[in-house]
């Protein structure tokens, strides 16, 4: 008899742990409450939802500005280099112009 009255005594300590850990998971004890929570939980989805929409509408337009910007870098010839003796004599020309204007008398 004694081991049945603990275990009574158990059973409804463990049912109000129960009960209050059901009650701090659902969050909302008023029914009102919970009606409005569910509310705004929609209304915020539906916003994130159209923001989506919007992010991915402007995700496409610029995919399609990178891709038209490749395709004219792809059309367009890449420039020519000078070859090094092109270099060279340039580089020869400028260091010849450099001195010739060094020898110059100011006088």
């Amino acid at each position: 008899m004694e081991a049945a009255l603990e275990e009574k005594a158990k059973l409804i300590k463990e049912c109000e742990n129960l009960t209050r850990e059901n009650a701090l998971i659902t969050g909302h004890h008023n029914l009102r409450q919970r009606i409005q929570y569910h509310a705004a939980t929609k209304m915020e989805n539906s916003k994130l939802k159209e923001e989506v929409i919007v992010l991915q509408s402007r995700l496409r337009r610029k995919a399609e500005q990178v891709s038209l910007l490749n395709s004219l870098v792809a059309d367009k010839p890449e420039p020519q280099r000078p070859s090094r003796k092109q270099q060279q004599l340039s580089n020869a020309h400028a260091s010849h112009t450099i001195n010739s204007k060094e020898n110059i008398d100011p006088a």
